[in-house]
């Protein structure tokens, strides 16, 4: 990460990652395919990882996955 989380931004940072995390979790069947797509260029991000988005863009990663879910 680029910037230096404060200890509440990095709870919150945490909290809405586990969260995505179980959301992945259900849709891709593994915890290793879940490790994969957070660290993995996406198209979607204009080849950026999710990972790397969640600090500035944390809103881009919750929608594309909220919506992949509910397809």
């Amino acid at each position: 990460m680029s910037k230096k989380l404060t200890n509440v931004g990095l709870q919150m940072y945490s909290s809405v990652k586990e969260k995505l995390d179980v959301i992945l979790f259900s849709m891709l069947g593994s915890r290793e395919l879940v490790e994969k797509w957070w660290v993995s260029p996406n198209k979607a991000f204009d080849m950026n990882t999710p990972l790397a988005l969640m600090e500035d863009k944390k809103h881009e990663v919750i929608d594309y996955v909220l919506g992949h879910a509910l397809k």
